[in-house]
């Protein structure tokens, strides 16, 4: 592994050679036997407590494609952090005959184009570092002002989330996918799912309906819930290569 910081000339470079999607050179799937690996860059990144963003290429043999990949990918979580809004409809039933309940999440979320123009103009690089296998290569940026949050790193977050003033967490966790940059993606839009179930600031609708039938009761509930999330950051990654999946703590302002 070698690591490097790059100068501002460099990000110009960078920046003129285009932002494009680029599809991975002989990619393969990330297997558990790189758990070790993965949960390292993950360390990493944790280090810096929501100060910088990240972004990982997957696998490639082009180490200058794999940077400008890696680069594409932390500008995104940048601008998702600056100006992501999400929207969770939840619908529950409850079954007092059977004595379950059971509900389904529909969620989405978007972030302005706008504002990755901007992250990706004005972005600064910390470092870029080349891992190469599985995980390629690893970019951290800054922008704007992101705030370092300072907690215990204690592994239990995976179970208990954190707690710090002035904020509220949510954890998310998803099986992996292909490549580990979609896999921490899903990871954290999860966890912002779960972020606005929990604390939504408003909700723009509610419907509950309820069938009574002799000692048996069916209730059925409709909410929407809204919030755009100030303050978004993810503050760790990890990956349990025993269940193959991979978790997210992500928090915003209250």
């Amino acid at each position: 592994m070698m690591a490097g910081s790059v100068s501002r000339k460099a990000i110009a470079i960078l920046i003129l050679l285009g932002f494009a999607v680029f599809s991975p050179q002989s990619p393969f799937l990330a297997a558990a036997s790189g758990s070790a690996e993965f949960n390292s860059v993950f360390s990493d990144y944790e280090e810096y407590e929501g100060s910088v963003y990240m972004g990982i290429s997957g696998p490639y043999t082009d180490q200058e494609t794999a940077y400008r990949k890696a680069l594409e990918n932390a500008c995104t979580m940048a601008a998702v952090a600056q100006s992501l809004r999400m929207r969770a409809d939840l619908d529950m039933v409850t079954d007092t005959r059977r004595d379950i309940d059971r509900f389904k999440v529909y969620s989405s979320g978007v972030y302005s184009q706008e504002v990755l123009d901007d992250v990706m103009a004005g972005m600064e690089i910390e470092n870029l570092i080349w891992y190469g296998g599985d995980v390629g290569a690893v970019a951290f940026i800054r922008y704007g002002n992101a705030e370092r949050l300072s907690w215990n790193h204690d592994p239990s977050w995976i179970t208990k989330g954190i707690e710090i003033p002035g904020y509220v967490f949510a954890v998310g966790t998803v099986g992996e996918y292909y490549y580990i940059q979609d896999s921490i993606n899903a990871a954290a839009y999860e966890g912002e799912v779960n972020l606005v179930l929990n604390h939504q600031n408003s909700i723009i609708a509610v419907n509950e309906e309820s069938m009574m039938d002799t000692d048996d009761m069916t209730v059925y509930s409709y909410q929407i819930g809204y919030n755009i999330l100030e303050g978004f950051t993810v503050l760790a990654y990890y990956y349990d290569a025993t269940a193959r999946t991979y978790s997210a703590l992500v928090g915003a302002r209250l």
